[in-house]
């Protein structure tokens, strides 16, 4: 199949015949879509948030010097998806780094588009190994319009809290005792009604919280809400995400894809039988 569709050339990436052909055939039906963005000239950072910091000291203790290279580029074009705040998760390789709700591929990789079928993902960002021959950038997959999670999360009505700067109120879900660190789960606040949200705002107003205001989420927003928390609490009911919320609740399980949006009012959540039949045949 012709290769002008993949905007990398075969040398850059891992994957086979078959599987270029299952990538494509997502692409056409939708259920993916990418772009790509060459890089730009030499990015200054500063200044770094503490996110950010944690991410490039991993970086420079575990990778070589052709990755490290790669990481300014990274950060800048991950300041510029969604909510603008990237922090690194708690698994991690030297080729492999979940960032927030994207997962980011350094070097010459595998294309993991199943990610995209959990909802701990939201999106692919594929970095080759800066070379002469190019080309040079990020090669960014997310879910296309016919992907069953947009479709059943644009059947949503989702509010979250949000801060003066627009941006949704991720905050810090401990144990009693333990410390904030790097490896402390992240939760956000989901309601199934804006009455819901107007609630809890008034009930932090008399504990002397800071003001927050409630948003109506859009099904790609959504979808990046739960990607970057680790623990979704939809009116007020805690629901562990990733295993760092699984620590931090004390539970024994994360939540399945489809009780999680059935939580949020999905009438008909998808099925693992949809997924099989229509993504990965």
């Amino acid at each position: 199949m012709s290769q002008h569709y993949i905007p990398l050339r075969p040398q850059q990436f891992r994957c086979d015949s078959k599987d270029l052909d299952h990538l494509l055939h997502l692409r056409e039906m939708e259920i993916i879509r990418w772009t790509f963005t060459p890089f730009g000239n030499q990015v200054g950072l500063d200044p770094l948030s503490e996110d950010e910091q944690a991410f490039l000291d991993v970086v420079h203790g575990y990778c070589g010097a052709k990755t490290q290279l790669l990481i300014p580029q990274v950060i800048a074009y991950l300041r510029t998806i969604a909510w603008n705040k990237p922090y690194l998760r708690s698994e991690f390789t030297k080729t492999c780094f979940a960032i927030g709700g994207a997962k980011v591929l350094l070097g010459k990789t595998v294309v993991p588009a199943h990610e995209l079928d959990w909802l701990t993902t939201s999106d692919l960002l594929l970095v080759p190994h800066i070379s002469a021959a190019g080309p040079n950038g990020i090669w960014h997959i997310e879910r296309g319009e016919w992907h069953p999670f947009v479709l059943t999360a644009a059947k949503l009505h989702v509010w979250t809290l949000c801060r003066a700067n627009g941006q949704p109120d991720f905050f810090y879900h401990l144990r009693k005792g333990d410390p904030i660190d790097s490896s402390s789960a992240r939760g956000v606040d989901l309601f199934t009604s804006l009455a819901g949200a107007l609630e809890w705002i008034d009930e932090t107003k008399e504990d002397g919280e800071p003001l927050l205001s409630p948003m109506g989420l859009t099904a790609r927003e959504l979808l990046s809400c739960l990607a970057r928390a680790d623990v979704a609490s939809i009116d007020r009911k805690d629901y562990a995400v990733s295993h760092r919320g699984k620590v931090g609740l004390d539970s024994t399980d994360t939540v399945a894809s489809a009780n999680l949006l059935q939580a949020l009012g999905a009438s008909d959540p998808l099925s693992a039988t949809y997924l099989k039949r229509n993504l990965h045949n």
